[in-house]
């Protein structure tokens, strides 16, 4: 488990950060992506902005503690994370900030894709994506062990960014800003 061998996390402190990114996952779908989804962006654009920041986030997490030591010195800071800010920054900014970039990610993907397909094949093409969905859902973990494995842990968000990083071309090359159409999240044409 990465927290674990980045850490050294014992099992109780593993138990609350678990505990503590499903509160956070949920409080971020809740209350954080409906208020980015009112917003007036394209669904494009929350594509390509959200993929983009995946690309950040994980370049955040990969900084050496030593650049992040300034953060220690914070008042209230729990000793545990006054003597690694890294593990800080993970819980504070990285967690809350992938939970929101994935459930954007997700609403604006299905939502294109909603609206490229015919009304007439929609519960035959949703079927599809979901079984799509699924067999990436157990292709990646195989794909990122084999990544990850072979990388030192804490060069693991650098292979991450890398991977986010090539989406984020790959998202520009086949849907480059000149084909954008002007999509809302509500799935209406402007």
């Amino acid at each position: 488990m990465y927290e674990l061998d980045r850490w050294s996390l014992s099992t109780v402190e593993i138990g609350l950060l678990r505990s503590y990114k499903s509160v956070a996952v949920l409080g971020v779908q809740v209350l954080l992506l409906p208020l980015l989804l009112s917003r007036k962006l394209e669904l494009h654009t929350l594509l390509f902005i959200s993929t983009a920041a995946k690309v950040f986030v994980d370049f955040l997490e990969f900084l050496p503690p030593s650049s992040l030591s300034s953060l220690a010195s914070l008042p209230l800071l729990p000793q545990r994370l006054a003597l690694d800010p890294s593990l800080l920054v993970y819980a504070a900014v990285c967690i809350p900030a992938r939970a929101l970039c994935g459930s954007a990610i997700s609403v604006s993907q299905k939502s294109l894709f909603t609206l490229g397909v015919p009304q007439s094949e929609m519960g035959a093409a949703l079927a599809v994506l979901d079984v799509l969905q699924s067999c990436v859902g157990v292709v990646a973990p195989l794909l990122g062990g084999v990544l990850l494995g072979s990388v030192p842990v804490e060069r693991q968000p650098l292979v991450a960014a890398t991977c986010n990083a090539l989406l984020t071309v790959q998202l520009l090359v086949a849907y480059p800003p000149s084909r954008w159409q002007r999509v809302r999240p509500a799935g209406k044409l402007d």
